[in-house]
């Protein structure tokens, strides 16, 4: 790598990307964030904390294979910084990692990265969503000379040196912000306290108006100096071009001024030799955030594995690996971080299989890549651990329609924000949906055409959605506690984690989204088994709600909630989802689950078999020594029996939707399935 640099990709605003100085407040437990790191960017925030990310840019890589472990750190200005080529003791950055569990460690993660293989740039992101805040743990004192030390943010890009014990860390890459202070919020000026709102003027000078500042010595703003502000550049998209130009004061085009033809959907960019940008964008609406991020759902949801690129399943893997399992498999894999390559992932491919000649097209190669990392952008453990969080805390306004909306907009904009981050460093997010009627998919054009045509209305399917989940939610942490599962003695009680894959045909039939779904439900769960049910829950849960549980008699029944939590009433997919039948073998020790979805809507007068089209998923556990289960899983599509009497199948209860799959006299043993598995998991405890 021949440069490393911090950058802030998807900046809109044009203050610099650090600060003279920054104010430290004290919260509980020891924590001293930093305000207003490192900008208050696209504006100071005076309703919550102030704090944004930051990017580490690396440049002229040739592969996006060429990545490492990016992490950064506060540290004052004289102390040492690691350099290009050496090697040091992985312990000293693995064991003071910053997580949900570790607010104050020094070193700050990179959770999420991106490849641009145009520029040949690798991107980190850092403190992405404000997920882990920027706490600085240094102790000052109170002499004047120690509360004006200099600080830097010092990023690195390591690598694992290979066949070293104890585990090594050989530096690839280092970068160091130009210096600040760090002032106690509590001796702060009143001004600098209240931070108030810079001029209209934009300069390069810090937003807060040295003459202003009152603080004492070196403290005071008047003593900033413009050389330690580095400029920042602002991307322009003129239909497929990308034009960067450095940012400079805002001016508006005078009246005169001839406009190109592109001016109503293009920024006005004024003529030189004063280079001005005005950006003009959209109304960010609740109803633009949705169909944007359902459209790019769609394409990971409706075709199947076959339609994307040969690597895409490794990248899928990929992503998993370092995303979520990477700070999941030390509790529970009992695996150091730095083995990520160890942990193994189902696989559901065969690879004698032919690729189709429709997934090989470059340029909707591209296309897909793009979607699919934009949608992976919302895959990670911390994104998870959040998105739990918000739920929670939404179901507090469950009855109260106006703050339930709100609720709904800031989940919205939380993952439109991070799904923004990514894409806005390439394309920008409009743009890359604007694209998506190229894929040749007919079942994914009438989709996005669904979507397209939704009216701008409060009850769209992301927000039924919205209140399904938190109903859940609510149903399991606001009202009285639910009684506790006690089991019996089984062989099944306990935690599973998967192991291995013995056999699957057909893989590439299943979409991304029900591989990612599959891998939240069952790669590491916990069982318990009772006189009448399988209670059923998942390590990496989705929501904070009650334990699956599937009754065990036979008869037909409806599950609440899915093992990750997810509410059964939700429909993100285009099914009716939650009717079940569970049965125990108590002879062979066998317990089979198969699980129903329906199709939305009514069918009475469907004479199109796609709107009559149903699917069933067969799922059998089996006891395999004290260590071991077995799991096969068998997907299923038939067509219902037409609704003579008209009535909407979420109208009817569980036994009548059964009655339309009994009456086709499926055999099983002559219908070939879409897709099975056979995986073994392994006991943890």
């Amino acid at each position: 790598m021949s440069s490393l640099s911090f950058t802030k990709a998807d900046c809109k605003c044009s203050e610099p990307l650090f600060s003279y100085k920054y104010l430290r407040t004290h919260r509980a437990g020891g924590i001293k964030l930093v305000r207003c790191f490192p900008h208050c960017c696209p504006s100071h925030s005076y309703a919550n904390f102030c704090s944004t990310s930051i990017d580490l840019t690396s440049s002229n890589v040739t592969s996006g294979l060429e990545g490492g472990l990016a992490y950064v750190r506060m540290q004052l200005a004289g102390d040492p910084v690691f350099k290009v080529g050496d090697e040091i003791d992985a312990s000293v950055v693995f064991d003071n990692v910053r997580a949900q569990d570790n607010l104050k460690g020094d070193w700050v993660p990179s959770l999420y990265w991106y490849y641009a293989e145009a520029k040949q740039e690798m991107v980190y992101h850092f403190n992405q969503n404000n997920c882990f805040g920027w706490h600085y743990g240094w102790v000052g004192t109170t002499k004047k000379s120690h509360r004006s030390l200099q600080h830097h943010l010092v990023g690195y890009v390591f690598r694992h040196a290979g066949g070293k014990s104890p585990p090594r860390l050989h530096v690839m890459a280092s970068t160091i912000s130009p210096p600040f202070i760090v002032m106690s919020y509590r001796r702060a000026c009143v001004f600098c306290q209240k931070h108030r709102p810079p001029s209209d003027q934009v300069t390069d000078k810090p937003s807060l108006d040295a003459t202003n500042c009152h603080c004492e010595g070196d403290l005071n703003l008047k003593y900033a100096k413009e050389p330690v502000f580095r400029k920042k550049t602002h991307a322009v998209c003129l239909d497929d071009t990308i034009i960067l130009l450095p940012l400079v004061p805002r001016t508006l085009p005078s009246s005169s001024t001839k406009q190109s033809p592109l001016a109503k959907r293009t920024p006005r960019i004024s003529t030189p030799p004063a280079i001005s940008v005005v950006v003009i964008a959209p109304p960010r609406t609740p109803w633009m955030m949705e169909t944007q991020l359902a459209s790019l759902y769609a394409v990971v949801a409706t075709p199947s594995l076959g339609f994307f690129p040969p690597a895409t399943f490794r990248t899928l893997q990929h992503h998993l690996r370092r995303h979520v399992l990477r700070p999941f498999a030390t509790k529970h894999l009992g695996l150091a971080s730095n083995n990520i390559d160890e942990i193994l992932l189902p696989s559901v491919l065969d690879d004698r299989v032919a690729v189709p000649s429709s997934s090989l097209d470059p340029i909707d190669s591209t296309l897909k890549a793009h979607c699919l990392d934009a949608v992976l952008s919302l895959v990670s453990l911390p994104l998870l651990r959040r998105h739990a969080d918000h739920f929670t805390a939404a179901a507090d306004h469950l009855l109260d329609r106006d703050g339930l909306l709100r609720a709904y907009e800031d989940w919205l904009a939380m993952l439109h924000d991070t799904v923004s981050t990514y894409v806005n460093a390439t394309q920008g997010l409009e743009k890359l949906v604007a694209q998506l009627p190229r894929l040749p998919h007919p079942t994914l054009q009438n989709v996005l055409a669904q979507w397209k045509e939704l009216p701008d209305t409060a009850a769209t399917p992301g927000f039924d959605y919205f209140v399904a989940q938190v109903r859940e939610v609510f149903m399991a942490t606001k009202i009285s506690p639910q009684p506790p599962i006690v089991p019996v003695m089984s062989p099944y009680n306990g935690r599973w984690i998967y192991d291995s894959t013995m056999s699957s045909a057909n893989g590439s039939n299943i979409s991304i989204a029900t591989y990612l779904r599959g891998m939240f439900w069952g790669f590491c769960f916990e069982l318990k088994l009772t006189d009448a049910a399988l209670h059923m829950r998942s390590l990496l849960p989705a929501y904070n709600t009650i334990w699956s549980e599937f009754q065990l008699n036979g008869e037909p029944q409806v599950a609440r909630v899915f093992p990750n939590g997810e509410s059964t009433m939700s429909q993100l997919t285009s099914l009716l989802l939650g009717d079940y039948v569970g049965l125990h073998d108590n002879q062979s020790d066998q317990i089979r689950l198969a699980l129903f979805g329906w199709p939305l809507g009514n069918t009475g007068n469907a004479g199109n078999e796609e709107r009559r089209r149903a699917m069933r998923l067969s799922a059998r556990f089996q006891q395999i020594g004290a260590s071991n289960l077995q799991l096969q899983v068998a997907l299923y599509e038939f067509t219902i029996e037409r609704n003579d009497d008209a009535t909407e199948l979420s109208e009817m209860t569980a036994v009548q939707r059964l009655a339309l799959y009994t009456r086709r006299q499926e055999v099983q043993s002559t219908q070939a399935a879409i897709a099975n598995f056979d995986f073994r998991f392994r006991r943890s405890e």
